[in-house]
């Protein structure tokens, strides 16, 4: 039962993950599409700006409401706190991404006149939730070889991050650094020194108080579906619980996800129930009970639509997996 890369996520989307430590505060990872679910990292958001880059293939990435398309050579910039996710373009192929999620207290603190002057133009600015560097503009492509060099870095002295470590080619002899922690600040100081020269060029957007009102309900709906999916819900209890329209519900759902309210609570339902499969001892028909499906053959038809396979046979299939890797026995399942 093979299954992609699962990506920690609670129900408002947020990646449940530790970028790099307290003391350290950088987390490198190199994204190889091949790995992840029909070639797509889900929608989701984390406190930290980042850094992704298109080392090879070309990706379509959604940043807020927007569709952009990166191809090889180029890097988006995400600021803190902005909803988004990356889809290969091409699943015939090879797509590797390397990027960075970090904090920028890593280069300066918070209080210090380093960050208020010249980071917080770019960290966190509500004007500014993305951009795309290109390696044809001069001043950006110097800014993507220092992010490479810190990728190097990283790479080769950081700790390993929740997704495998995949080594790339960066075409340079790797980096020798007595002192690397020093070596990726310095880098990454360099990085918002030369953003900082050219902000003038950089698109800053108007900033968009209706793009933050209509996060905050989507908070509000994410929240009403992880405490009622048990239930029966309809369209008109989202709604409600962020005070707006049904109407204007599916219009902040197709925004984000591309689907409709119900279409949302009937798969946030299946990933409940998948993994109660994987992990409990209920019977299929109290698992669909459980999850809100209160008809087993509906449940037992839809789950298939879905993942494939019946639930039956899921569980089946991920025994055997836990079996055959000894899991089983590691987690006292007999």
């Amino acid at each position: 039962m093979k299954k992609g890369a699962v990506m920690p996520r609670d129900h408002q989307m947020r990646e449940n993950l530790s970028q790099g430590s307290e003391s350290f505060p950088i987390q490198y990872y190199t994204d190889n599409f091949a790995r992840w679910e029909q070639g797509h990292v889900p929608l989701h958001w984390h406190r930290e700006p980042e850094f992704f880059s298109v080392y090879q293939g070309e990706v379509e990435v959604q940043a807020g409401d927007r569709r952009l398309r990166l191809i090889q050579g180029e890097t988006i910039f995400l600021n803190g706190n902005q909803f988004h996710s990356y889809t290969q373009a091409d699943e015939k192929q090879v797509c590797l991404c390397p990027n960075i999620v970090f904090s920028g207290e890593l280069v300066a603190p918070m209080t210090s006149v380093i960050y208020q002057k010249y980071l917080s133009v770019i960290l966190y600015n509500p004007s500014l939730p993305y951009f795309i560097l290109r390696p044809s503009v001069e001043w950006q492509a110097q800014i993507i070889k220092k992010l490479y060099g810190v990728y190097g870095l990283l790479a080769k002295y950081g700790e390993k991050g929740f997704y495998e470590k995949i080594p790339l080619d960066f075409g340079e002899k790797e980096p020798e650094s007595p002192c690397f922690e020093m070596d990726v600040a310095a880098e990454l100081m360099g990085v918002f020194r030369d953003l900082y020269v050219y902000k003038g060029s950089i698109p800053y957007q108007e900033e968009c108080k209706k793009e933050q009102k209509a996060q905050i309900r989507l908070g509000k709906m994410l929240d009403y579906v992880n405490e009622h999916y048990r239930e029966k819900i309809s369209l008109e209890d989202i709604a409600a619980c962020a005070g707006i329209s049904p109407s204007e519900a599916g219009r902040c759902f197709q925004k984000y996800y591309g689907k409709a309210p119900v279409e949302y609570v009937i798969e946030y339902r299946l990933n409940q129930a998948r993994r109660l499969l994987e992990s409990s001892e209920l019977s299929v028909k109290e698992i669909g009970f459980e999850c809100g499906f209160y008809d087993p053959n509906y449940f037992s038809r839809i789950y298939r639509r879905h993942f494939g396979v019946t639930p039956g046979n899921y569980r089946r299939d991920a025994r055997i997996e836990r079996q055959s890797t000894g899991l089983d026995l590691h987690l006292g399942i007999h």
